[in-house]
């Protein structure tokens, strides 16, 4: 049996609390749900965690508008 792993960075644009369990069991049977839609079958998803925390804000780089000239 081949087991393959892979791994995926998501963003997510939400006011929903990212880290409630129930919140990411839900995302994860959405997901779950659109991949076998496209075929991809005999899956596992599961989330993990840094620092404790499943999601992390990204830290927001702040855009400098400059002049040309």
């Amino acid at each position: 049996m081949n087991q393959h792993e892979a791994r995926f960075k998501l963003k997510f644009q939400s006011e929903a609390d990212l880290n409630d369990p129930a919140v990411q069991q839900q995302i994860l049977e959405q997901l779950h749900a659109t991949l076998e839609k496209h075929g991809v079958a005999d899956f596992k998803l599961r989330w993990t965690q840094t620092d404790g925390l499943t999601f992390h804000k990204e830290k927001k780089t702040k855009e400098v508008e400059g002049s040309d000239g």
